[in-house]
């Protein structure tokens, strides 16, 4: 509890700050979706929900915490599935390259945290007919640190409405790695 209650003081000593050091709005909250590639799988996930919440501290530099949703599911020719959920958490600084009133880039970099659930077949039984009549499937499941690095372009549509776009690489200490493109829209405060 009192972990907790160190860490909201420490957000709103920030949000302070950075009220008294930039005009505008220093806060932001975006919600999106885009695509994953995987590796070492080597297949797309095409429903991934992404979250983001922004804290500028100063001028260039702004605090993210990320929140990923992944869903991806392959299906091969000779039948064979894979299916990877996985729930990802990411905090770090993103830099302004530039900023104005209108539009925004940022890169930004830090560290990354996954668990997820594999789930593939392992045997796949056929009728005479070569029809599948049955697929036996095996769940794996991991936790796993890394770091990530991303790239974002905001527009800000009115002070307080932002449209964006994101890439963001992943890597994992067990040698996965995760590519990320999507779009964005929230609102800043």
């Amino acid at each position: 509890m009192r972990k907790i209650f160190v860490l909201l003081l420490s957000v709103l000593f920030l949000q302070q700050l950075s009220a008294q050091n930039s005009k505008g709005p220093a806060n932001s909250v975006k919600f999106g979706f885009g695509t994953s590639f995987l590796q070492p799988a080597g297949y797309f996930g095409r429903n991934t929900m992404h979250a983001q919440y922004e804290l500028r501290l100063f001028k260039p530099v702004s605090i993210a915490l990320n929140g990923f949703r992944l869903n991806a599911e392959q299906i091969e020719n000779d039948g064979n599935e894979k299916l990877t959920q996985a729930w990802q958490a990411d905090a770090g600084l993103n830099i302004a390259l530039f900023s104005n009133e209108t539009n925004a880039l940022k890169i930004g970099g830090g560290v990354t945290w996954q668990t997820s659930d594999y789930r593939y077949t392992t045997s796949i039984e056929r009728d005479s007919n070569d029809q599948i009549i049955d697929k036996v499937f095996e769940t794996t499941s991991n936790e796993g640190y890394g770091w990530t690095a991303n790239l974002e372009y905001e527009v800000y549509i009115i002070d307080h409405i932002v449209l964006g776009s994101r890439l963001t690489y992943k890597q994992y200490e067990n040698g996965e790695q995760q590519y990320f493109f999507g779009l964005n829209a929230g609102f800043r405060f």
